[in-house]
């Protein structure tokens, strides 16, 4: 089947035109075919809550990271100079733990 996507988009919302047109799959074989079209609109709002706890979940994930590496390379190779490599793992889960927000909320949250 051929298929056309077309999307608009305004400040509140944006629409996904989907036609599909369906031929028979015999077209060579017959002089005449008949084509059926069908359009279908979707219309998809983003929910910014849902995506900034989302975003706010992967940062607090990647802090966790930054410091299971650090101390995973520590644990490696334990000395007073290596101890150096919790400093630039330590302001980055600061860092995104500070920018992050609440990592669970519920509906009832202004």
């Amino acid at each position: 089947p051929n298929v056309a996507v077309r999307t608009t988009s305004s400040s509140s919302s944006k629409n996904i035109l989907l036609t599909t047109e369906h031929r028979p799959s015999n077209t060579f074989s017959t002089p005449t075919t008949s084509t059926s079209t069908s359009t279908t609109s979707l219309e998809a709002t983003p929910d910014l809550e849902v995506v900034a706890l989302v975003a706010g979940q992967e940062n607090y994930g990647l802090a966790i990271v930054a410091m299971g590496e650090a101390i995973w390379s520590f644990l490696e190779a334990p000395s007073i100079s290596h101890a150096k490599i919790f400093i630039p793992a330590t302001i980055a889960a600061i860092i995104l733990v500070a920018v992050s927000g609440p990592m669970v909320t519920n509906t009832s949250d202004p």
